[in-house]
């Protein structure tokens, strides 16, 4: 069977994505990798502000990237606290 390709199932690549560390991954978690999921549906959103992710102005100490709620502003970064308000 060299060159040839297993199917492999959707289940199967969440296993394997939930065992890597980090953000990408979550490690092990099933809240992680839904949390990703789930991210990934709110930028796919319309939305009546504009982009509802952007990164934290506070850096280097932050720099992470934030997703707002949906059709609402928000003034502090969720992470450190800075002020994004523009």
């Amino acid at each position: 069977m060299e060159g040839r390709f297993l199917p492999i199932t959707y289940g199967q690549i969440m296993d394997e994505v939930r065992k890597i560390p980090g953000c990408a991954g979550g490690g092990g978690s099933v809240t992680s990798t839904l949390s990703i999921i789930e991210r990934s549906a709110f930028t796919l959103e319309p939305d009546k502000y504009g982009e509802r992710t952007f990164e934290c102005p506070n850096k280097p100490a932050c720099g992470k990237i934030i997703t707002r709620p949906k059709n609402q502003l928000i003034s502090n970064c969720p992470h450190c606290g800075a002020n994004v308000k523009c």
